[in-house]
């Protein structure tokens, strides 16, 4: 039978963005200078690198004597490594200022990707690339965190109405807010919307958070076998569009060798998303040569519905154009990926039930009718399948 994915050509400089992303580059100096000696694009190794938030992955190794590299090269990645650092410095200033302002409100928060992520996994804030920053807060502070960050100059986006953020906040799990500098914070109150089923218990997270310093302050973020957990849910999600998001993996995997494996393996199976973690330390050890244990893969083994994914990921990872996905895509995918029938089950019913951003914005409805949004968003999905249909 023929193999439906074929394994993926990949292009130097693809190669060589995967090579220098490893966590551990042991004996890799000489796949990269093999690999630099080749006639590279330069322009497009730049450009993807970006697109993938390894910039400073790249610069790095690049950096490190390994090989020549043109000196007009080096200049450009000098250049953006400074706009990376200042953007991140201030974007950690940023973070610093909301988290001081909440702690005085009273209102417990907790950062992760972004600079807290950077210091967890990479061991500086420049090692790793954010344009944005995380936190997570208790739903029911949410109203509360609305209105100091408006008082602070924030506003959503999209701009949405109280009843509009009311719905949000009980079926999504965050909401980016922005600022007129272009600061944007996105606030949690979980790590995977309603839909997906994914429903994860925020609250245990607090009793096992570890200590970080980020700048001068002490603060809190998630255990090592919890942030795995969450960034293999939230690479799922997306599909994995980004080495970034598979390097995070590999590199907690790398930097934490004091990993609960046990709680790890215990959360999954309680979720169902036990193919979802498998993904992403398949991913991460395929590609990256990141280190799994062996009691791990035999435990959440990668059976044939992640390894049709992983080839999935590969197959579109240097993509030109990322595809949008639309609901039949996602059932499958979602339905491909959960452990249990019930979930697949859920997820079904969820996605087709359940309002979402451009429900809102496509149909506008006054606060008295917002109750519409409900048998319209099947009736909205149904419209398009059938026209879709039409169009074959």
């Amino acid at each position: 039978m023929k193999n439906s994915h074929p394994k993926p050509v990949r292009t130097i400089e693809q190669d060589l963005l995967l090579t220098v992303s490893r966590p551990d580059i042991g004996g890799s100096n000489q796949q990269i200078e093999r690999l630099l000696s080749k006639d590279l694009d330069w322009d497009y190794l730049l450009a993807t690198a970006d697109r993938h938030g390894v910039i400073p992955l790249l610069y790095g190794r690049l950096n490190s004597g390994c090989a020549e590299v043109p000196s007009h090269i080096m200049a450009r990645l000098r250049d953006q490594i400074l706009k990376i650092s200042k953007t991140n410095l201030a974007l950690t200033g940023e973070l610093l200022r909301f988290l001081d302002c909440l702690e005085t409100e009273g209102i417990e928060a907790i950062p992760f990707k972004g600079p807290a992520l950077a210091l967890q996994a990479y061991g500086d804030l420049g090692s790793r690339q954010f344009t944005d920053l995380d936190i997570l807060i208790r739903k029911q502070d949410f109203w509360r965190v609305n209105e100091l960050l408006s008082e602070r100059g924030f506003q959503s986006e999209p701009l949405l109405s109280r009843r509009q953020q009311s719905s949000l906040v009980r079926y999504d799990c965050s909401l980016p807010f922005v600022n007129d500098r272009g600061v944007v914070l996105d606030v949690h109150w979980n790590f995977a919307p309603r839909y997906s089923s994914l429903d994860i218990e925020t609250e245990p997270l607090w009793d096992r958070l570890e200590p970080i310093t980020i700048g001068n302050k002490q603060c809190a973020t998630f255990s090592a076998a919890d942030l795995l957990l969450i960034l293999c849910i939230h690479g799922f999600t997306h599909l994995w569009e980004r080495i970034g998001w598979i390097s995070d993996v590999a590199a907690v995997l790398n930097s934490q060798k004091g990993v609960d494996w046990d709680l790890l393996k215990r959360n999954a199976a309680a979720l169902g998303t036990q193919r979802v973690v498998a993904l992403g330390l398949l991913l991460a050890g395929e590609l990256l040569h990141a280190q799994v244990p062996e009691e791990i893969c035999r435990s959440m083994p990668a059976d044939s519905a992640v390894k049709t994914v992983a080839e999935q990921v590969k197959q579109q990872l240097f993509a030109e154009r990322i595809s949008t996905r639309g609901v039949r895509s996602e059932l499958r995918l979602y339905f491909r990926m959960r452990d249990r029938r019930r979930d697949q089950i859920k997820t079904y019913l969820r996605l087709l039930a359940t309002p979402r951003t451009n429900d809102w914005m496509a149909v506008s409805l006054p606060r008295s009718l917002f109750f519409l949004y409900y048998p319209l968003r099947p009736l909205r999905l149904a419209a398009k399948f059938s026209a879709a249909w039409f169009r074959v």
